[in-house]
């Protein structure tokens, strides 16, 4: 399958005061008034950049949905929550300060009370991984398909399915396949087959860069 641009693209969420404030997220958490404009920018970049011929679909967790939302307003269309979209369920973490908690909770073997081991993560991550190529092959003609979610399921997809085996980069590309995933950063994928793919940006967030104090592009936080 061949395209003339990108028909798979993955955004993370704009910036909330946990972010801002290093606190372990919970579902209600808003984007603050930075991570809105951040939104605004992501959005203004989506339509211009890929049109707006768009299929979204967000986690239902308040700061991805409202990034979504911003983009669906721009597009003018609708959008779809995907639970399988969420950030990975901290469990009892949610809501305390990361310097608080007096353990690492991404360390590998760490399973948060009442939250997802990383193998439960991963597990879900593949399940959403598994269902993208239907959800692309059923776009209409000319349509791209939107992902809105969050930092730790954007490192999971470079680390077990986005993989430098299975990703060439188009010349001139911004590329950044790091650990670091900063608030509104895009993927932007051409497919090529049922597993391979040309990466048109990367890590990007080049949206963001501009003059304006206020708008920090911070990212610890990361869930």
């Amino acid at each position: 399958m061949n395209h003339s641009k990108p028909n798979l693209l993955i955004l993370r969420h704009g910036e909330t005061d946990g972010n801002l404030n290093r606190i372990v997220q919970t579902p209600e958490t808003p984007l603050n008034r930075n991570g809105l404009r951040q939104a605004q920018r992501a959005a203004a970049r989506i339509v211009s950049d890929f049109g707006r011929q768009l299929i979204i679909r967000a986690s239902d967790y308040a700061r991805a949905h409202q990034t979504a939302q911003a983009v669906a307003n721009e597009a003018d269309v609708p959008l779809t929550n995907d639970p399988l979209l969420r950030e990975r369920n901290l469990g009892d973490l949610r809501g305390h300060a990361y310097d608080d908690l007096g353990l690492d909770p991404f360390a590998e073997g760490y399973h948060p009370p009442a939250g997802e081991s990383w193998p439960q993560f991963f597990d879900r991550v593949a399940s959403l991984w598994a269902n993208v190529p239907a959800q692309l092959a059923a776009l209409p003609a000319g349509h791209a398909l939107l992902l809105v979610t969050h930092g730790l399921v954007l490192r999971a997809l470079a680390q077990n399915h986005l993989t430098e085996d299975r990703v060439s980069i188009a010349e001139g590309t911004a590329s950044g396949m790091t650990d670091e995933w900063p608030n509104t950063t895009l993927i932007a994928l051409e497919q090529t087959a049922r597993d391979t793919w040309i990466s048109h940006a990367f890590n990007c967030a080049r949206h963001l860069d501009h003059t304006d104090p206020t708008d920090t592009g911070h990212q610890a936080g990361i869930a």
